[in-house]
């Protein structure tokens, strides 16, 4: 079974926190666990981004969010293209790619085990790799 963990991004202070924080269920409100103990962000201030359970090539977790690069599987023909992880929450195919915008021509495709994924940043902390190259 996928464990169900969490990031979150404040926007303040352009922080991704991987831990030591917590989401109260019924407010979604966020603690953060800092130095100076438990401190509360505004929910306008945060992005909360969910762990696909997958892991890329390197064993980094895949998180909601993060940008990534399709390494084709050998012996294959090519692969498919970079993009963004997204959740669809309409048809059958849950965590999928976004095309970067210089792809956008292109579908988006379902994510899966046998794909081989490389984290290459975040649209947050990396908003460079998102810009359209192409217009």
């Amino acid at each position: 079974m996928t464990e169900t963990k969490f990031r979150v991004f404040d926007k303040k202070t352009k922080q991704m926190w991987y831990g030591g924080f917590f989401i109260q269920g019924d407010t979604g409100d966020v603690w953060l666990d800092t130095e100076d103990g438990l401190q509360e962000l505004p929910q306008e201030e945060l992005i909360k981004m969910q762990f696909t359970g997958l892991k890329d090539k390197n064993g980094t977790e895949i998180y909601e969010e993060d940008i990534v690069k399709h390494h084709p599987e050998p012996n294959s023909y090519g692969g498919w293209w970079d993009g963004i992880v997204t959740w669809q929450p309409e048809g059958s195919i849950g965590w999928c790619i976004e095309p970067l915008p210089d792809n956008k021509h292109r579908g988006r495709y379902g994510m899966n085990y046998s794909y081989i994924f490389e984290v290459i940043g975040n649209i947050h902390s990396n908003p460079e790799l998102i810009e359209d190259k192409n217009g």
